[in-house]
């Protein structure tokens, strides 16, 4: 067999493994900065486009995107649990010292006993406060060599004002020797826009970071969630986020179902990510305690 011969059945032999060694988290790096070079082109062609928006329909094409049906539209994720949960804005709101304490039937105390097996207990016996502060760990994995380690963090208080973050940790194995890692994190100022001594709904803005050595990136995000305590010791959460990390769109959504035992309360759950069109997706387990 002749030296040339060799040479290209070596190459065709390497080039699968070529294309298998680049991992997600390169790719996610690349994704979130794909349009740094098309940035500067699609600027250009706005600054050439600059004068279309200074003709009289300027301001019946703003109407016509921002009008009132877009508002009822971007309302209605509000209104709606406003109005079944009968949330009025006027109750004195307080947190019970954690899920279904005392034998009370949620978590979020609004004055008022929710049923008729409540009337032999006294307000006294339910201590609470004006504040109310959640940590938790995690980890996930999607079982093809990468997995995430995650730590939130959750700020809650009377005033229906809060403080959320959350931290992942990557890393992925590849070719069972070399390891890529990167650190991503989201913290926004949230508002408890709905509510009830069973459920809270929530929903803010905030910002998005990517960083590791090679590269840090930021960007936007939006949250809209809820914590629903359906019966004792049950505690559901879901989330949902909407973003960006650099040129990369970001759509992460989340939901676990856990099970309280005093401050303490195990949760399982999956977790799906997706950076541009890469996505960071599986199950996920962890402790949750709450103050």
């Amino acid at each position: 067999m002749s030296v040339r011969r060799c040479a290209w059945l070596m190459l065709f032999a390497l080039a699968p493994g070529a294309a298998c060694a680049q991992d997600r988290i390169e790719e996610i790096r690349q994704e979130v900065n794909a349009a740094d070079n098309s940035r500067d082109t699609r600027k250009s062609k706005a600054n050439s486009n600059d004068n279309m928006f200074c003709d009289d329909n300027s301001s019946s094409w703003w109407d016509e995107l921002f009008g009132e049906a877009t508002w009822k539209a971007l309302a209605f994720p509000y209104w709606l649990p406003h109005r079944l949960l009968h949330d009025d804005f006027q109750r004195d709101n307080q947190f019970a010292a954690y899920p279904y304490a005392n034998q009370y039937p949620g978590y979020l105390w609004q004055g008022r006993w929710l049923g008729p097996e409540l009337d032999s207990l006294r307000e006294a016996e339910l201590p609470s406060h004006c504040w109310s502060v959640r940590l938790s760990s995690e980890d996930g994995n999607d079982f093809h060599g990468l997995n995430r380690v995650g730590i939130r963090a959750a700020l809650d208080s009377a005033w229906r004002a809060g403080l959320q973050s959350n931290w992942n940790y990557l890393r992925e194995i590849i070719g069972g020797r070399w390891r890529d890692q990167t650190l991503l994190g989201d913290t926004s100022v949230t508002y408890r826009f709905a509510q009830h001594e069973r459920i809270e709904m929530y929903s803010g803005l905030g910002f998005r970071v990517l960083t590791d050595p090679r590269s840090t990136n930021w960007g936007a995000n939006f949250v809209y969630g809820l914590d629903w305590f359906p019966a004792r010791p049950l505690v559901v959460s879901a989330s949902f986020d909407a973003g960006n990390l650099g040129s990369a769109s970001v759509i992460h959504s989340r939901a676990t179902v856990g099970a309280a035992v005093r401050r303490c309360e195990l949760f399982g759950g999956y977790d799906f990510l997706r950076i541009g069109s890469v996505n960071v997706q599986g199950p996920t387990a962890g402790l949750r305690l709450w103050f």
